[in-house]
């Protein structure tokens, strides 16, 4: 006998109601799957970053320091050690291309080219990059240099990073512009922070978890920065270091207030929305809907 058209409704109905659960069921799964594929290479990204962030550490605290940064320090050999540390790390693990082909900064009273000199490698990088026709925003500059940054070899014995530490996709050129990036499962930009200071999480990572301590700095750990006599709203020397490398105050009601950050370099995947969401110094907003799905290494080691 035939089927009525009641019954092939109400078959049609099912199959689709199968159809729905089953699709729903797969995405659910396949987003799992590309989370933990993210967790797994952040863990991964973030060992290999901390082994060659503290082979730099360990070669600026042997080098000599260039007079301008002594200058910078207001004379404290101490200071000066830390600056000319950080600078380190701004030129070896930039951000963007123009911190990497210039990595004092534009007009940099204390430091000039000649004494903090471009990695030729990042140079070459952003050469090809730019020379491409192709566009890079924030987000592939940053996961280019990164990808850039892990392939050195340091000093000490620190390898470099292997395509096969990481999963198949990890590395991936999404802009065209014939240089890789390191990408989460999602298919975006892996984001490199060398200090989140904005970062509620991060900051709470530190020992004690106090705000009010001095030596929360990982790269400060005598808080020579936090010197009244030098960081204070009268020293133009403070306020340059704020704007080349980062803070160390708050404003308090219009009143500079001295403050010392727990500082890790960290790396972000933007989640499957691929969409920031953050702040400054990687600070999440209140009202910030789009960090959410945010994974962060410091999260994963």
């Amino acid at each position: 006998s035939a089927f009525t058209l009641v019954e092939v409704l109400v078959v049609i109905s099912i199959i689709a109601l199968l159809v729905a659960l089953t699709t729903g069921a797969a995405f659910r799964v396949f987003g799992t799957s590309q989370k933990k594929v993210t967790i797994a290479d952040l863990e991964k990204l973030q060992t290999k970053l901390k082994q060659q962030w503290t082979a730099v550490i360990d070669t600026a605290r042997k080098e000599s320091i260039p007079t301008g940064v002594k200058n910078w320090a207001g004379g404290d050999i101490s200071r000066a050690r830390v600056i000319w540390t950080k600078l380190r790390l701004k030129q070896q693990f930039p951000q963007n291309y123009a911190e990497a082909v210039n990595p004092a900064g534009s007009n940099n009273p204390y430091v000039s080219s000649s004494d903090l000199r471009p990695n030729p490698r990042y140079v070459e990088v952003v050469r090809q990059s730019i020379n491409s026709g192709k566009q890079s925003s924030g987000e592939v500059q940053s996961a280019t240099l990164l990808w850039a940054a892990l392939k050195l070899t340091r000093r000490g014995g620190v390898s470099s990073l292997q395509d096969t530490d990481l999963s198949p996709e990890a590395s991936k050129d999404t802009n065209g512009d014939g240089v890789p990036e390191l990408v989460d499962a999602w298919g975006n930009p892996f984001v490199l922070f060398r200090w989140g200071v904005g970062n509620q999480k991060l900051d709470a990572q530190g020992e004690g978890e106090d705000p009010n301590r001095l030596d929360r700095d990982t790269e400060d750990p005598d808080h020579t920065l936090l010197d009244v006599n030098w960081n204070n709203s009268d020293d133009p020397r403070a306020q340059a270091f704020e704007g080349y490398l980062h803070p160390i105050s708050l404003n308090i009601n219009g009143q500079r207030a001295r403050r010392s950050w727990y500082t890790e370099p960290t790396i972000i995947s933007y989640g499957p929305d691929g969409q920031s969401g953050l702040g400054a110094w990687m600070s999440v907003p209140p009202a910030s809907t789009q960090a959410t799905d945010n994974l962060f290494s410091f999260e994963y080691r």
